[in-house]
């Protein structure tokens, strides 16, 4: 008998690993339709879990042909869908592919949180030129953080204006000055992305690039802890705002996004490369709430919810609301994992007002910046 005991607790982890794993599937499996006038309708934002689900189709296929109620892009949300197409690198020879559906992309962004956009930079030359820059960007920050007397491979990190390594083997370079030369100025990485008409239908007409940079994680470095990249807006500063500037204010219920980041991996995103997973949907209160509740549960394994791990392929685009809880996975693959992102605000959110409310949220030290190790977008030469 006592021999039994052991063979039925390996069983019982046996079952309970095959639950989760279903449990991923089911969840994964909801697909909303972008065609129907509701495309969410029976779905919740953490049902969508899949990449398939998440994936924003181009104008002219199958899930967003003439029966979608989406119109083309040169017919509604002036100043969103009223957009020149991407267009490709001169010399790339890549054909000037469909327009990705910008409404319906907003509407992703609005109920989940996250999208993602296959074969956004259909251009694996200037990707493989963005990745070579970004190494020797990294390695010269690494030796900038060295000669100013900071060991860089310090468990605790550092933190300098534009470079940043809070977790071990993972480090941001933001706004550095190279990010407004070659090769990172292509058409199909600015005012040409392919994925501006969703940028623009989302946060209006007059969004704004606010950062620039790369996320390099070396080999070996570990998960992240699941993190938004921003403090919310308070409503009371969001409804201020639109009133100064003679705009509408949002309707109840979780505001809109006032900030996108775009992910553009420079090497293709496998399980051992470390892909970004998401918490769909966590933008929202009531979902982290749901969440906060489940995983407080006596019995609870602890876990934050299923979540859509998105591997891409090289050329794919991931577009998410910087509220959103998400985490880079650990690097498993033997290589630098390089990710390019730009970060778009409203006409109205930029630097400073993210910096004030880090400051009121009490992330951010009142009128203290970290020091400066390299010239920046904008600087004087």
């Amino acid at each position: 008998m006592l021999g039994l005991i052991p063979r039925l607790q390996s069983l019982s982890s046996s079952l309970l690993r095959s639950l989760d794993s279903a449990t991923g599937r089911i969840l994964g499996s909801q697909l909303p339709d972008p065609r129907a006038p509701d495309p969410f309708r029976g779905l919740l934002p953490f049902e969508l879990t899949s990449k398939q689900a998440l994936t924003i189709p181009r104008y002219g296929s199958s899930a967003s042909d003439a029966a979608s109620p989406n119109p083309a892009p040169s017919a509604a949300l002036p100043g969103a869908h009223a957009l020149a197409p991407p267009t490709p690198l001169e010399g790339s020879g890549a054909p000037d592919p469909a327009p990705f559906d910008a409404l319906y992309g907003r509407q992703v962004l609005e109920f989940a949180g996250v999208c993602s956009l296959p074969s956004a930079v259909p251009n694996p030359a200037l990707l493989g030129a963005c990745a070579s820059a970004a190494d020797r960007l990294v390695s010269s920050v690494y030796s900038l953080v060295a000669a100013s007397g900071v060991d860089p491979l310090r468990p605790e990190g550092f933190s300098f204006l534009g470079a940043h390594q809070r977790d071990p083997g993972r480090l941001d370079v933001r706004n550095h000055h190279c990010m407004d030369e070659a090769p990172f100025d292509a058409p199909e990485l600015g005012e040409g992305a392919a994925w501006m008409p969703i940028v623009r239908a989302t946060l209006g007409r007059d969004a704004h690039l606010i950062w620039k940079g790369v996320v390099v994680t070396d080999p070996g470095a570990g998960d992240q802890a699941w993190h938004p990249d921003g403090p919310d807006v308070p409503r009371d500063v969001w409804d201020a705002v639109t009133r100064a500037q003679s705009e509408p204010p949002p309707g109840p219920g979780t505001l809109p996004p006032h900030c996108l980041t775009v992910f553009v991996p420079l090497v293709p995103l496998t399980p051992e490369a470390g892909p970004t997973c998401f918490l769909p949907g966590t933008q929202h209160a009531a979902t982290v709430a749901a969440l906060k509740q489940e995983a407080d549960e006596a019995g609870s394994s602890g876990g934050a919810g299923v979540p859509a791990t998105l591997e891409t392929a090289l050329g794919d685009a991931t577009v998410f609301d910087i509220r959103v809880r998400h985490r880079g996975s650990a690097n498993k693959s033997g290589a630098r994992r390089p990710v390019l992102y730009m970060v778009y605000g409203r006409k109205w959110f930029g630097v400073g007002m993210h910096r004030r409310l880090l400051e009121e949220s009490g992330q951010a030290r009142v009128g203290k910046e970290p020091p400066r190790l390299f010239r920046l977008r904008g600087d004087p030469k």
